[in-house]
């Protein structure tokens, strides 16, 4: 018998710690599994002492989330529909590894898929398995998947997985389609008004040069425009570069500016309500469907925070994860914040008081997930006549700041 050192969640969410002793680390899982434990980690101490002397362990060294890269939504995708579909038909998981190792053109999912299914063949969980390959699957997906396994409902976990991430694949390709006409042309725009303020300012400047004419004040200021750009445009880019750079790095490495950052981004006009808007719509689909697989609602909630980039709203969410956590209600804990909507508190309390609160929180990222979708073609369908009418006035102010010149002449002949 080999004693194994564990870590697991129990019925009520509290995370617990222990021994226990088996024949081998699948029989010790087994057991854990019947004491309605769900278990996180599990070692040999005394095969991991061991397995940390003699050579340099490289597969140590890749299996950590700083060495792995993440799975690419269109690979989750995939792999998540496939995975789904023929194990609702039927097959067990390691041949559905298997035969998505054999068929599938991506050569991530290929190497995944194969790791994944010795790791099941060693004794390992799914979820456990997938946490320990080359591809860092994302944290809420791997628990949903351990709460199938947990439940006994994994077939149906897997087809809600499959249609969750097709969903976002799809919300994500159409916000990304309806931004490209916009970006480009604002970059074509930029792009023609510095080539005419570098290149062709410069050579009707010389014209009216030798012409000893008093200019308009217009013309003027686009001409020191140019020399300006001609002169000292690359120490202005530099600059910018470098300003870049620094904001990066105080972002990178200070919590406190990332934090103001973020906060700051709400407060912006449209984009703000855009922002908080998809950030809610991301924790929310995370939480109710962590909830609708059976994960419990204090390890769900840990969970749900986590896919949260905006480090405010998310330290906000811990807050109120802390509250639940010390037996305050749901919607209680939600409505000390104020940026969260009363909408979604409304709805939760709704959910906490019927018993459904998982099929409340998915229709809460069902809304916000159509509102952006509305608001953001709104917004796109505003901002595109607005860059159109921008980008025309200055070139128009281009054109008479070199016509005026000429018509004046004109007038003096």
């Amino acid at each position: 018998m080999a004693t194994f050192e564990y870590q697991a969640i129990d019925s009520s969410g509290k995370s617990v710690k222990g021994i226990i002793e088996g024949d081998g680390e699948k029989s010790a899982r087994q057991a854990l599994r019947s004491k309605g434990l769900i278990v996180t980690h599990i070692k040999n101490p005394n095969k991991a002492r061991s397995s940390t002397t003699g050579k340099f362990d490289l597969k140590a060294l890749l299996s950590k989330d700083l060495f792995r890269s993440k799975i690419q939504t269109t690979d989750l995708m995939l792999f998540t529909r496939q995975l789904s579909t023929l194990v609702a038909s039927g097959m067990a998981v390691e041949g559905a590894l298997k035969l998505i190792a054999e068929q599938t053109d991506s050569r991530n999912i290929k190497i995944a898929s194969s790791q994944i299914r010795q790791k099941i063949n060693e004794g390992l969980s799914i979820a456990l398995a997938m946490n320990q390959s080359s591809l860092r699957f994302p944290q809420d997906y791997i628990s949903t998947i351990s709460a199938g396994e947990e439940t006994g409902h994994m077939t149906e976990v897997l087809l809600r997985l499959a249609d969750d991430v097709e969903h976002q694949a799809q919300s994500k390709q159409a916000l990304s389609s309806a931004l490209i006409y916009p970006i480009i042309m604002i970059l074509v725009s930029i792009s023609v008004v510095v080539l005419l303020i570098v290149y062709v300012v410069p050579q009707v400047a010389n014209v009216f040069g030798s012409l000893n004419q008093d200019l308009p004040t217009m013309t003027i200021f686009l001409i020191g425009m140019s020399d300006f750009l001609v002169n000292y445009g690359i120490y202005l880019l530099y600059a910018i570069l470098i300003s870049i750079l620094i904001f990066l790095w105080r972002y990178n490495r200070s919590y406190d500016f990332k934090y103001k950052i973020h906060k700051k981004l709400f407060s912006i006009p449209v984009f703000g309500d855009l922002i908080l808007s998809n950030e809610l719509a991301r924790w929310a689909r995370s939480l109710g469907l962590l909830l609708n697989s059976g994960v419990p609602t204090l390890e769900a909630l840990r969970i749900g925070s986590k896919v949260v980039v905006n480090v405010f709203l998310q330290d906000c969410l811990n807050k109120i994860n802390e509250q639940v956590r010390e037996g305050q209600s749901f919607h209680l804990s939600m409505r000390k914040f104020p940026i969260i909507p009363s909408f979604i508190v409304h709805m939760t309390s709704s959910g906490e008081n019927s018993g459904n609160l998982d099929e409340m929180i998915l229709k809460v990222a069902a809304y916000y997930e159509q509102y952006i979708k509305l608001k953001t073609s709104t917004t796109l369908k505003l901002i595109e006549p607005m860059l159109i009418v921008i980008m025309g006035g200055v070139i128009l102010m281009i054109v008479l700041a070199v016509l005026l010149p000429i018509f004046e002449l004109n007038q003096l002949v």
